[in-house]
């Protein structure tokens, strides 16, 4: 069963979204942050 999702501020100011390619191959890094929101955004600022 599909969920509806009520109309938000964010719903309707988001723009077109950017299709990016896929990595290729090996990619390493000490810390990823998967994500935007305030979790997110408070890790990445406490490590920067």
């Amino acid at each position: 069963m599909p969920l509806s999702y009520p109309e938000t501020y964010y719903a309707q100011s988001l723009s077109e979204t950017t299709t990016r390619p896929a990595l290729q191959g090996r990619t390493e890094a000490e810390v990823i942050i998967v994500g935007g929101g305030l979790a997110g955004l408070v890790t990445a600022l406490e490590l920067a």
